[in-house]
């Protein structure tokens, strides 16, 4: 799609979608909260620490999809990287394909069906935990 054609179909998402995209920023925010608390704590701070500092005044909802790829080898996918937010909570696909390094090694980060995957941005490494990298490889998968 192009032009106009993806401003109306990006449109008609939006309205559809607008109810869902509120309660789930909610709900994401109140998640974020708790994360807080518990990362405070794990610091030896109060459990308000980070909460107080109104860091989720900066909810930013981001939403990625690899759609099915037969032939992962010829795309050129996701870069390493960090995630330069505060914090990302991630909903896995059941197929995978995210990757951390630890000590020079890549390591699958195996989906567990409802789970969350939440990675310390590069905001919140800067002075109170280390930086985790990130990769995206692409999953050979049939269409359907």
């Amino acid at each position: 799609m192009v032009g106009s054609n993806y401003l109306n179909y990006f449109i008609n998402c939006l309205c559809t979608c607008r109810d869902i995209i509120i309660e789930y920023s909610k709900k994401v925010a109140t998640l974020g909260g708790t994360i807080f608390e518990l990362f405070s704590e794990t610091l030896g701070l109060d459990p308000s620490y980070l909460k107080e500092r109104n860091y989720l005044e900066g909810l930013f909802i981001q939403g990625h999809y690899y759609p099915p790829c037969p032939e992962p080898e010829l795309t050129i996918g996701a870069s390493t990287h960090t995630d330069p937010a505060f914090m990302t909570i991630v909903l896995q696909e059941q197929l995978g394909g995210l990757q951390v390094l630890r000590d020079n090694q890549w390591f699958n980060v195996t989906p567990v069906h409802g789970a969350l995957v939440v990675n310390i941005g590069d905001l919140l490494q800067v002075s109170l935990f280390k930086m985790t990298y990130l990769n995206m490889i692409k999953q050979k998968r049939h269409l359907t």
